[in-house]
């Protein structure tokens, strides 16, 4: 591999780097927001067993605490659950374009030499590459901030 090759993979790799980065900033951010309801459920979850330990009908008492866990519980679950699709959507939107761009230029793929030979840091290829990933930063943040403001 040239220089020139590895200075271009280098430059994708820290475009996929700078991504990820602000993808898991995105993701602590939106973790710090739901603290206050994780102790909320904790806390009930808590009050759930005191009431199991105070019931004399243990049997059925094992059946309650368990529903009861599972619903102060059910809110955190939901809200991860739409946590988890929102980021598989801006993940599938960037590898989507991606694939897209690979689609584009897949002629340059059959044949090694000359995708080396025609690629420089002003190539299209490794500008639609580029784009993937910031055409998507806007989208995190929105998403964050739609995310933290829909608890």
């Amino acid at each position: 591999m040239t220089n020139f090759t590895i200075d271009l993979v280098n430059k994708i790799e820290e475009y996929i780097g700078d991504f990820k980065k602000k993808f898991e900033d995105q993701v602590n951010d939106i973790t710090f927001s739901t603290l206050n309801d994780q102790k909320k459920a904790f806390e009930c979850c808590s009050n759930c067993i005191s009431k199991y330990i105070k019931n004399s009908n243990k049997k059925k008492s094992l059946e309650d605490i368990q529903d009861c866990i599972r619903k102060c519980q059910d809110p955190i679950e939901t809200f991860q659950n739409k946590v988890n699709s929102e980021l598989n959507i801006i993940n599938e939107k960037v590898i989507n374009c991606q694939q897209q761009c690979f689609n584009k230029f897949e002629n340059l793929f059959k044949k090694p030499k000359d995708l080396l030979n025609n690629l420089n840091k002003d190539h299209d290829l490794i500008k639609c590459y580029v784009q993937c990933f910031t055409d998507n930063y806007p989208t995190l943040t929105e998403t964050k901030n739609q995310l933290i403001n829909r608890k």
